[in-house]
């Protein structure tokens, strides 16, 4: 028994070093546009958030999801001082099918009294609505249910 148990392992050891030697081909993998990496945000706790500086308006001109972030395209007054978004959520899902989820996104004009229309997309970090749920979830940001949008976790 022990004998055809040594046998044994040795073919398959035997058998494993041809595939070890195989000229392995990295396929290259082109990377999608997306913004540069200061546009992406995580989402975060209410209580995480940072803003600094004078919360201000701005518009949501369109909305779509691109792999694991939603890309959200703004417009917003500015150009004199450096702004921000941040993205937090409550860690609640709405009992529905499929879930709903309200993301909060906020803009820190860091008292920016210049008026140049700024439009900028942004990236929303999807992973963390999909921990508990591996299904549907659609995203209502700020509260505006009519632009509600369905995403998915393997876009």
């Amino acid at each position: 028994m022990k004998k055809n148990l040594i046998i044994f392992l040795a073919a398959l050891l035997l058998l494993s070093f041809p595939s070890c030697r195989r000229n392995k081909d990295v396929a290259v993998v082109p990377i999608k546009d997306f913004p540069s990496i200061q546009n992406i945000l995580p989402v975060q706790l209410p209580s995480e958030t940072n803003a600094k500086g004078r919360l201000d308006n701005f518009e949501v001109l369109e909305k779509h999801q691109d792999g694991g972030f939603l890309i959200v395209k703004v417009a917003y007054s500015g150009g004199c001082n450096e702004h921000f978004f941040e993205v937090s959520w409550d860690e609640r899902y709405q009992k529905s099918l499929p879930p709903q989820v309200n993301l909060s996104l906020t803009h820190v004009n860091n008292d920016d009294a210049c008026r140049a229309r700024i439009e900028k997309e942004i990236a929303i970090d999807l992973r963390k609505l999909f921990l508990n749920t591996p299904n549907n979830v659609v995203v209502i940001l700020n509260g505006n249910v009519e632009g509600k949008i369905l995403v998915s976790p393997n876009e």
